[in-house]
């Protein structure tokens, strides 16, 4: 039995979701020190970053920063009202986080399924408010925990519908426990990146040309620079000439500007006055914004700030003594009280003060050696083993009964999201929506034969990091839904067929496929196929199509495969993080799949998607073939085909020689292979009269609108494209050319973007009519087969010691459809493989005699 992992050791890969917002910056800077933590420990880990902001929609961050920026310059009263209302006002605190909750909650939910993680770790209050929501109104079962970024607590920051709130000190606990009497909250070491430590300052001074034996003011008011104003900066440097003040403007420009300007003034009255051994202009150092803020705290005596945020924790974790200078409205004056009881800031209410606090720490210092040693760290400050033991403990304690979500008892259900659901209202007895692959696999070079118990092996491994194959279907009356798994039956869904010819094989990958997969249990089965000895192996591998799509396929085989066999995973492997310049870690946009205009945003994508709303409502149906009418009843009407009469039959070819081919006749291989996969279908179908002449074939072409990302595992995130196959004889030439067309055709004119809305739209109708819609829809009605293409690794790939030689994709059949086509390109194979019914008298044969002549006709065409 296979549940919730109880342990996360370090060659884990485990699947991690980080929940932030640029606004500030400080709440991003804690992102990057949990990721840190988090490869410290877990170097293969699969981490994910989310924008909270930017998942609320487009302009929303934004509009957000700006509010922020214009209300702590321009109307701190009206910043102070809201903090202030939020604590003591209770309808309108519970009012203002229901709102923001239910917003963010339903925008990062995408999210959510997509990346399917086994750990959430939030720095941001908003995206905390909104997993909180998906807890209690989604029924989010994924361990989560929130860190309070700032030094003090307020009560939009903690939820106790979380796992576990993580605040920065033992005098925050009492006021976070206030905020949220229910909250679970612990301290934790201050979330900063490693290089923000006690270091060498006579180095880091001469980094930025400052003298060894000055007194150097860092003045850093975080992204924004609230808080740069010349007076301040006037103030320390009339203290003494021995102070240099460091001035850290962030992404302020205008701050810089005004400083810059103040240094040319400075230099001027210097120049008039004279007699200067260290002029002022000398001893001012405006900096823009910079990535090594570590350096800068180094190089620095005392650090002067006025919020409390992540610039005072960065100075506190170098060991730099902090002032806190006139703090900004609201949580920078509640953070500045918090941390002067905590013994880690000084406050000083003007500059006057400020000036007088510097100048009593210049003489202090000493005339010898004004610089101040450096304070002694925190104790506990092992970011990265506290964030290891607390995830560790957070994913043993996340055991839910799935009892507690059965039909008819209370509790929040995860949705399944519309995409999804087509495909289970689609189903019906006798045309289960399943697809999968067949993995031809090579003897191991080494170590034990693959074999039943070896499977159990790695799928027990494999399972605890892959939570889409955890999930149960469900039902809560017409609502569909997943109901996490606590413990699943490896051996339940594994099963091994020891077959003594290829005939034998071929019978048991058919029968594999012709029964469908037990709805009482996660929607997935293998079956391994091998000889009694040492030989070549089959491994059949199906999931539900609600499950996933063939992208989603190909990201969970990507999971499965034996680590040590990809030379392109790193230490780093699995870092599925944007990066920018210099190697900064910025977290994803978030504009993802909603089923509607906002899936994929601007003017544009909307005139587009109008465009093919269209094109699909005059397209009509499909043309009417022989090859439909396979699965028909004596009066005509379709029926389903029958899950006992399918076979499966694989052929493959060499990839390099398909693009090759697909260089010289200068088009991308994906358009190639749609080519050699409808004249394989020509070829195949018309001599058995299953083809009505004149006609063409209406494919069902799958295909994503963004780029593939290997880190998705679950849902369905493609769309698709109706491509009219031309039948009959066509030079090679002349069939890649108007199947080349035809794509392009339906792709600009909206298709994709436009079935996307439709099938998105249609999952918010009620159960019954959605039903109607997709079991209508879905059909031979509108199309006359499925034809997928799937670019696989290019990579070398073995899955338990055995050398993948081959993928063949299975793609489900539908009414009235009894064939589906596909192709999966690995570095070395292209494997095409056919779902098909039965009665058709397709064999693996007459597909890879007709495969190997269709490409000779394409290469020399």
């Amino acid at each position: 039995m296979v549940g919730v992992a109880r342990s996360l050791p370090s060659t884990a890969r485990p699947r991690i979701l980080v929940v932030s917002a640029r606004i500030g910056g400080g709440h991003d800077a804690a992102a990057r020190a949990l990721i840190e933590a988090v490869r410290q420990r877990w170097p293969r880990a699969h981490i994910r970053w989310v924008d909270t902001l930017d998942a609320m929609g487009p302009g929303v961050g934004p509009a957000f920063c700006w509010t922020y920026a214009t209300s702590v310059e321009h109307a701190p009263w009206l910043y102070e009202l809201f903090y202030a209302a939020t604590w003591h006002v209770g309808w309108f605190r519970r009012a203002s986080k229901r709102f923001t909750g239910s917003w963010a909650g339903r925008r990062l939910a995408p999210e959510i399924d997509a990346f399917a993680p086994e750990l959430i770790l939030s720095t941001y209050p908003l995206g905390s408010g909104g997993l909180a929501w998906l807890r209690r109104h989604r029924g989010l079962t994924v361990p989560t925990l929130a860190w309070v970024t700032d030094f003090a607590p307020h009560p939009f920051w903690v939820y106790g519908d979380l796992d576990l709130t993580l605040v920065l000190h033992e005098v925050a606990v009492p006021v976070a426990r206030i905020a949220e009497p229910s909250t679970n909250v612990a301290v934790s070491a201050l979330p900063v990146q490693r290089d923000f430590r006690p270091g060498d300052q006579v180095a880091a001074r001469r980094r930025y040309g400052l003298p060894s034996d000055a007194f150097v003011v860092l003045l850093s008011c975080g992204t924004f620079a609230f808080g740069v104003r010349e007076s301040v900066v006037r103030a320390l440097l009339d203290v003494d000439d021995r102070v240099h003040v460091v001035v850290a403007c962030g992404r302020n420009r205008a701050a810089l500007a005004r400083l810059e300007r103040l240094r040319v003034r400075l230099r001027h009255r210097d120049a008039h006055e004279g007699g200067h051994l260290r002029p002022a202009w000398r001893r001012l150092l405006p900096l823009g914004w910079t990535d090594d803020m570590a350096g800068v705290n180094q190089a620095a005596d005392v650090v002067v700030t006025n919020a409390g945020g992540a610039t005072a924790l960065e100075a506190i974790a170098t060991g730099r003594r902090v002032l806190m200078l006139d703090p900004i409205p609201a949580h920078g004056t509640a953070n500045a009280s918090l941390m002067a009881v905590a013994g880690l800031a000084e406050v000083c209410r003007s500059p006057a003060e400020l000036a007088a606090r510097v100048r009593t720490l210049v003489d202090e210092a000493g005339a010898e050696a004004p610089g101040l040693a450096a304070r002694e760290p925190l104790p506990g400050q092992d970011l990265a083993g506290q964030v290891v033991e607390l995830a560790t403990n957070a994913v043993a304690a996340s055991t839910v009964d799935p009892g507690e979500l059965e039909v008819g008892t209370p509790g929040p259900v995860w949705p399944m999201r519309p995409q999804d659901a087509f495909f289970t209202r689609a189903e019906r007895d006798g045309e289960p929506q399943e697809l999968g692959v067949v993995l031809e696999l090579e003897p191991p070079e080494s170590g034990p034969p693959v074999d039943l118990d070896v499977l159990v092996r790695l799928f027990t491994e494999r399972l605890p990091h892959l939570p889409p194959l955890r999930r149960q279907p469900m039902r809560r009356g017409a609502k569909l839904g997943w109901s996490p798994c606590v413990d699943v039956d490896v051996r339940a869904h594994l099963a091994e067929r020891v077959v003594h010819s290829p005939e034998e094989a071929a019978e048991a990958i058919d029968a594999f496929w012709s029964t469908p997969i037990p709805r009482d249990r996660p929607l997935w089965q293998a079956l391994l196929v091998r000889p009694p000895a040492d030989g070549g192996y089959q491994l059949a591998l199906k999931l539900h199509h609600s499950v996933g799509d063939g992208l989603s396929a190909l990201g969970l085989l990507e999971n499965l495969w034996d680590a040590e066999a990809d030379p392109s995973r790193g230490a780093h492997a699995g870092d599925h993080i944007e990066r920018g310049e210099r190697g900064r870690i910025r977290p994803h946009g978030a504009r993802r799949a909603r089923g509607g205009l906002g899936e994929y945003g601007g003017l544009r994508t909307a005139l587009q998607t109008l465009r093919g709303l269209a094109r699909l409502a005059v397209q009509g149906g499909a043309p009417a073939h022989p090859l439909n009418r396979v699965a028909s009843t004596p009066d005509g009407s379709q029926t389903e085909p029958s899950a006992a009469s399918r076979t499966v039959v694989a052929a493959a070819l060499a990839a390099d020689e398909l693009r090759r081919t697909a260089r010289r006749h200068g088009v991308r291989t994906f358009e190639l292979a749609l080519a050699v996969m409808g004249e394989v279908v020509d070829r195949m179908l018309r001599p058995a009269g299953l083809l009505a002449p004149g006609r063409p074939l209406r494919a069902f072409v799958p295909l994503t609108v963004r780029p593939r990302t290997p880190w998705r595992v679950f849902g369905n995130w493609t769309t698709a494209v109706t491509v009219e196959l031309p039948t009959g004889p066509l030079a090679p030439a002349e069939r890649l050319a108007r199947i080349r067309t035809g794509l392009h055709r339906g792709v600009a004119r909206g298709e994709p973007v436009a079935a996307a809305f439709v099938t998105g739209l249609a999952g918010h109708l009620p159960a019954a009519a959605h039903a109607w819609f997709a079991r209508h829809t879905y059909t031979s009605r509108f199309l006359n087969l499925v034809v997928t293409y799937l670019p696989g690794p290019r990579e070398t790939r073995r899955l338990a010691g055995a050398k993948v030689r081959a993928i063949y994709p299975v793609a489900p059949l539908t009414r009235g459809v009894p064939l589906t086509i596909g192709m999966v390109t690995t570095g070395t194979t292209a494997g095409i493989g056919l779902l098909a019914d039965r009665r058709l008298g397709l064999d693996a044969k007459t597909l890879t005699a007709t495969v190997r002549d269709v490409m000779q006709d394409f290469a020399e065409g």
